[in-house]
């Protein structure tokens, strides 16, 4: 889900990450994380209220791949393989699921960007599928056409998690950036186009699950890159252990001065560094 450096996705850019800039002024859902008890629920309606924790696998009726990323407590992001990105905190009742969700595409800022406020209704299987179908919301300023997407549960969500599992040097292939995350779940990277700086953490949000709660800002950035200055991006990512070498997926989203801006990527593992 990286982009090329210099390709019209995120040419304007040159980050080794995608980023899609909202015009209009909103206040995205996926912004902070909270962990905790599904959301809409209590201990009392814990038997009531399914849960769409998990890592998903799927795509629309297009046939475009999405990967979900879902904690716990509902805050999700549904990345498309061409970087649209929904992002919204989930309730569920049984096995029906609803969310205000915004819709971020990863445009590239010379070709401009969207962003788009939607409803969110489907049903989930816990630990199984998930079908859900995503419509403009009724107040929203633009238009999209719906879309439904069904998503299969991956299990690679039951691994346990831990800073010291996450802890290493990751490129991104398309780039060759490098992104190292220290064993206390510190994360830093320098882009060598652009010049941005960008910090923050990893942390864990429940140790049994394979989910982890990413953060981080930007400094340094000059040019038509400065207005990313401060702007922090909170989210969700994964390990995938499942390919070879191991890869960290990502989805964040964040806002500042009245625009949105979502970020997704796929980083791999570099194998670790010999002792000095």
């Amino acid at each position: 889900m990286s982009a090329v450096p210099g390709s019209p996705r995120c040419d304007a850019l040159a980050l080794a990450l995608c980023i899609c800039i909202a015009v209009a002024g909103c206040t995205l859902a996926g912004c902070s994380h909270r962990g905790g008890a599904p959301a809409g629920s209590s201990a009392a309606d814990d038997d009531q209220a399914g849960s769409i924790g998990g890592v998903w696998d799927g795509a629309d009726t297009a046939g475009r791949p999405f990967v979900g990323l879902a904690d716990e407590a509902g805050e999700f992001h549904l990345i498309g393989d061409d970087g649209t990105q929904y992002v919204g905190t989930a309730t569920t009742m049984g096995d029906a699921v609803s969310a205000s969700t915004d819709r971020l595409e990863r445009l590239g800022r010379s070709a401009g960007s969207k962003y788009d406020a939607g409803s969110l209704k489907g049903t989930v299987q816990q630990r199984q599928s998930m079908s859900v179908t995503i419509a403009p919301a009724a107040a929203a300023a633009r238009s999209f056409a719906a879309e439904t997407i069904s998503l299969q549960f991956n299990p690679i969500y039951d691994n346990p998690s831990s800073l010291d599992m996450f802890a290493g040097d990751y490129m991104d292939p398309a780039s060759g950036n490098m992104i190292t995350v220290s064993g206390s779940g510190s994360i830093f990277w320098r882009d060598a186009n652009s010049g941005c700086l960008a910090s923050g953490a990893v942390s864990l949000i429940d140790q049994h699950y394979n989910l982890y709660e990413v953060q981080f800002s930007y400094s340094a950035c000059q040019g038509v890159d400065a207005e990313l200055n401060g702007v922090e991006f909170t989210g969700l990512g994964t390990l995938d252990t499942s390919v070879q070498p191991t890869q960290a997926v990502i989805g964040v989203s964040g806002e500042a001065g009245g625009r949105g801006y979502a970020i997704d990527l796929k980083l791999s593992r570099l194998p670790p560094r010999s002792p000095v």
